[in-house]
């Protein structure tokens, strides 16, 4: 089990920005040249499988958010993983 903090930086929550968005796009799309992405089902496979929770995600809006993750899963298996998100809930 492996636990992850993610947007620790604060308490009050902002929206993601589209310099942000453009960023992760760019990184996604770099990283999914080296696979032959030929169908919508590859492409899913990439997203659901290949990026990081960083990478698909977003997070660091100045909230509290845990990532805690089982990897002692298989190969042919997602890892599993569940997010402690308190948004703008804590105040």
């Amino acid at each position: 089990m492996k636990i992850r903090f993610w947007g620790t930086s604060g308490f009050l929550p902002n929206s993601i920005t589209e310099k942000h968005i453009k960023e992760k796009l760019f990184h996604a799309n770099k990283r999914s040249q080296k696979f032959k992405l030929k169908n919508d089902k590859g492409i899913k496979f990439f997203f659901d499988y290949e990026l990081t929770f960083s990478e698909s995600g977003t997070f660091d809006s100045n909230t509290v958010c845990v990532e805690i993750r089982d990897d002692e899963l298989n190969n042919n298996t997602p890892k599993e993983y569940m997010l402690c998100d308190a948004g703008s809930g804590l105040r």
